[in-house]
């Protein structure tokens, strides 16, 4: 490691970053106030659905499955808009409008208002699904290339942060102001945001434009002729100040140049490859994306084209996936899934656990809810850390790690169980979300490690798909064992052990499989198979 690289991961160059770019500083800072206000949101919506709802799990429920349908559904759409429109102004626009949306849920009070709340809801988190693409894609050309870990690493320590504090202010905030002043709040941190983005107007360049390397970091010639980006030497950039993360409101986070290669540009997979679409996704430089849509007529039709090669994405990912050659691929896109499928029905038990009177040694109910997220902040900081120092960055190692993530759901479920009182129930939750955090950046790194680069946007899409389904799948069984089912916390707690204890076993024993077929912490076991190679050993796709 040369000195330049060494002084990267001190503390002192997260603080240089700040201090001598004021461009990101000022994105930063409007993502941090953005943020808080996104807790005091979050905890205000599950008190005000909790409270006019009667006690239904499965209203509940529906309220935590609305914030993941926007994304699944419009992230092909945010995706166009991000590129063929100013990031700037998407910014500032997404904000504006949420904080419209966010003030009027201050008028739902009453339970025949129910309505409303979902329907503004459902609104809020269409309007993160085009402020997030535009978010990330904004940094890389205000941030020099080497410093781009930099940047990633302090968005991810302000989450953690701001779930630590800001879900305890907010819990705080709910009990003693209610739910309709939190949700002005949050309206204010949006314009607040919507401020900051409005700063940076006509200091940045559109999409589309080449960019200066001096101001940007990057080299124009590397758009051009993209090479598959190497995998970071740890999935954490800097164990000691900051960690990777997933946040609740960005969980599609990891940047990755989909652009196939040259020398494999029309990926053939199966009989039907002649008839697929070269460009799956619409990830890469603007100008390739303008010429994708090329017969298309504004951006209606661009956002058409977008939805178009997102199904493209997802059979050629599939495809791919049914391949014998690649059939430990289709084992680990269900990473993510077999975890959402663990941690879903947290948020509900959450709010469950904090109703309950001998839990509020804290405070009320708000409090009390405030608390246990804050937990999850904790854990989500803490987790990566900790699995960084015990796991070598390998793929082997790796994916034992995850197996051993599955060990924290299950221990967190059993002590959630048995809590006594609110303190066991916070450790409980952070036990939970350092398992979670972690399995959701190794989920990733595994991935990109394992596909080819020409393949990751497609076989990451249908990830994701898969993600957001379980996930859903997941929080609403939260609800529908309360309703239906008629089970209480303790119960509901011990099914997601059991849940928890099934993925321990299953990902143990693959896991073991894999590195008794490799013979030991080799890379033999996991060797990269391309689009050609697969066309020449006879295009075998289902």
């Amino acid at each position: 490691m040369d000195k330049r690289e060494s002084a990267d991961q001190s503390l002192a160059a997260y603080i240089s970053l700040l201090r001598h770019n004021p461009k990101f500083r000022i994105v930063w800072i409007g993502e941090l106030v953005n943020s808080a206000g996104s807790w005091f949101n979050y905890v205000a919506t599950l008190t005000l659905v909790e409270r006019l709802a009667g006690g239904s799990g499965l209203l509940l429920s529906l309220i935590i499955v609305i914030r993941f349908i926007p994304m699944l559904i419009f992230f092909p759409a945010a995706g166009v808009v991000a590129d063929r429109y100013s990031r700037v102004d998407v910014l500032m626009h997404s904000c504006l409008l949420d904080a419209v949306v966010v003030a009027g849920l201050a008028l739902v009070r009453r339970p025949q208002d129910a309505w409303l709340l979902y329907v503004l809801a459902f609104l809020q988190y269409t309007m993160a699904a085009f402020y997030d693409p535009a978010r990330r894609a904004l940094t890389p050309t205000i941030v020099p290339e080497h410093q781009l870990h930099l940047a990633t690493t302090l968005d991810s320590f302000s989450w953690s942060v701001m779930g630590a504090f800001g879900a305890s202010l907010g819990g705080w905030a709910v009990s003693r102001l209610g739910t309709s002043a939190c949700f002005l709040l949050d309206a204010a941190t949006y314009l607040v945001a919507a401020y900051c983005a409005f700063r940076l107007r006509g200091q940045v360049p559109p999409p589309g434009k080449h960019l200066d390397k001096e101001r940007s970091g990057i080299d124009a010639n590397a758009l051009e002729s993209p090479k598959a980006p190497s995998p970071p030497a740890h999935p954490s950039t800097n164990p000691s100040y900051g960690s990777l993360s997933p946040s609740p409101k960005r969980r599609m986070s990891t940047h990755v140049d989909l652009r196939p290669s040259a020398a494999e540009c029309k990926p053939h997979i199966g009989p039907d490859a002649a008839h697929v679409d070269e460009s799956s996704t619409l990830q890469g430089h603007p100008d390739e994306v303008a010429d994708s849509v090329k017969g298309a007529r504004g951006c209606c039709g661009a956002i058409l084209h977008a939805f178009r090669d997102e199904i493209n994405a997802l059979h050629e990912g599939w495809a791919y996936i049914c391949s014998h050659h690649n059939r430990d691929v289709a084992v680990l896109v269900f990473i993510k899934a077999c975890g959402s499928l663990t941690w879903g029905a947290a948020d509900v038990l959450n709010v469950r656990f904090s109703e309950m009177p001998r839990m509020q040694t804290l405070g009320d109910a708000s409090t009390t809810l405030g608390f246990l997220f804050s937990s999850v902040g904790v854990g989500c900081f803490f987790g990566p850390i900790f699995f960084n120092k015990i796991t070598p960055p390998r793929l082997l190692y790796l994916l034992r790690s995850i197996a051993a993530t599955f060990a924290c759901f299950m221990l967190g479920y059993l002590l959630m169980m048995t809590a006594p009182s609110i303190a066991y129930v916070m450790l409980s939750t952070v036990l939970r979300s350092a398992g979670s955090s972690t399995i959701w950046v190794y989920s990733t790194l595994l991935l990109q490690l394992r596909v080819p680069n020409e393949l990751q946007g497609r076989i990451m899409a249908l990830e994701m798909a898969l993600f957001t389904v379980t996930d859903c799948v997941s929080s609403f069984f939260g609800g529908f064992a309360f309703d239906v089912l008629r089970m209480d916390v303790r119960r509901l707690s011990g099914v997601m052990a059991g849940v928890a204890a099934f993925f321990l076993v299953a990902w143990s024993i693959y896991a073991w499989q894999k590195w008794r077929e490799a013979g030991g912490p080799g890379e033999g076991a996991y060797q990269r198979v391309s689009q050609t190679e697969l066309t020449e050993t006879g295009k075998e796709a289902v």
